[in-house]
């Protein structure tokens, strides 16, 4: 297994809230610089969400999920973070040069967050059709100092296919009898 499809299955399986981790059902063929799949919860065997992480320079990936439900989330994951599952941190978080939106991300491992994204279609077409998304955290552990912004920047190269692949994924599994 490459390391990229096998970093992709980590990731993804940690973008559920839930002690189960996810087992891919479906691989899709890579799109840019995206890897993505389709996933089940391993301990029940139903369709749980479609994710696609794709790694920069900076030593960040950045995930997207679409789960059953047709929510949405937003991972960011980098290897050399030193964080405590269950923390959660302040985000901002901006397309282009459109209006700054706001949340809260968790720790879902100790070098990776997700930032549940509201279910509106204006800003999931923004993230689509953007071509660089700025997140900004504020740390509230010794992870990072204290009070400390961390600025990432991360182009979104080819998110319109990929977001556009993940809900129809989620749309084709979601109806399978086999994974209900």
């Amino acid at each position: 297994m490459r390391l990229s499809a096998l970093f992709l299955a980590i990731a993804a399986s940690l973008l559920i809230a839930r002690p189960a981790t996810a087992e891919r059902i479906e691989h899709f063929k890579k799109i840019g610089n995206w890897d993505g799949g389709a996933y089940t919860h391993s301990k029940t065997g139903k369709f749980s969400h479609c994710a696609a992480s794709a790694s920069y320079r900076n030593g960040n990936t950045l995930i997207f999920a679409i789960y059953k439900n047709r929510t949405w989330a937003l991972g960011i994951a980098n290897k050399d973070w030193k964080l405590k599952v269950g923390d959660t941190y302040a985000v901002r978080y901006r397309i282009d040069k459109g209006a700054e939106h706001s949340g809260k991300a968790g720790a879902v491992a100790d070098n990776q967050i997700k930032l549940p994204l509201p279910g509106d279609n204006k800003l999931f077409d923004r993230m689509r059709n953007g071509s660089l998304l700025t997140v900004v955290l504020k740390s509230k552990t010794t992870s990072f100092e204290t009070t400390k912004f961390e600025t990432t920047k991360f182009k979104l190269t080819s998110t319109n296919a990929i977001l556009t692949r993940l809900f129809k994924c989620v749309g084709e599994w979601r109806k399978n009898p086999r994974y209900q």
